[in-house]
């Protein structure tokens, strides 16, 4: 919202920084208690963000993923996609004593404080592995509830390619896990 007019504020980049590059800079500049990440894609509906929120205040998350499987009906358009985002979501689980289901998810809602307050890394699609493995490795609560999703396909926009961003996404789970806690990290067990 813009400061003044209680309007959205649109902030375009001059060059493509990538979704994760986006996502910093919108951290940066953001002022609320919460910060919620929603690609405006279609695939999810914005309505669900509400029950991020209701969420969030009920049990004080410092992050909240918007689950496609606790959805109910899991829509695919694409098998390898899916496999990797069941395998990348497993493995963060056990490396980092997780009980989520959708690590992958495009609708998340984060504490603003540790938001902004983090040094996040990535710049890519690898960041929505970031955000949950950096909270997790920084022992902060991770809650889910059901988002619908509806996918598209490549020709209707679709960008994320199954191997090379499934690889970005494996080295970032695998570095935060083993590079240990970041210098300057906030204390998301004071939240």
């Amino acid at each position: 919202m813009g400061p003044e007019s209680g309007s959205p504020r649109v902030i375009l980049n001059d060059h493509n920084i990538g979704k994760g590059g986006s996502i910093k800079r919108a951290f940066g500049l953001s002022r609320g208690r919460h910060v919620v990440i929603h690609d405006p894609d279609m695939e999810y509906r914005a309505a669900d963000i509400w029950r991020l929120f209701d969420l969030a205040r009920s049990d004080g998350a410092s992050l909240v993923l918007g689950s496609r499987v606790l959805a109910g009906e899991v829509r695919y358009k694409y098998y390898r996609n899916y496999l990797g985002v069941l395998l990348l979501t497993w493995l963060t689980n056990v490396l980092y004593g997780c009980r989520v289901t959708d690590t992958a998810t495009a609708m998340k809602l984060l504490d603003g404080d540790i938001a902004r307050g983090v040094s996040w890394q990535c710049n890519g699609f690898d960041l929505d592995f970031e955000l949950v493995s950096r909270i997790a490795a920084m022992r902060g609560r991770i809650d889910e509830c059901g988002a619908e999703y509806y996918p598209r396909t490549r020709s209707e926009g679709k960008k994320i390619r199954a191997v090379r961003d499934g690889l970005m996404a494996l080295r970032t789970i695998l570095l935060n896990r083993f590079a240990g806690a970041q210098q300057g990290e906030v204390d998301v067990t004071s939240y």
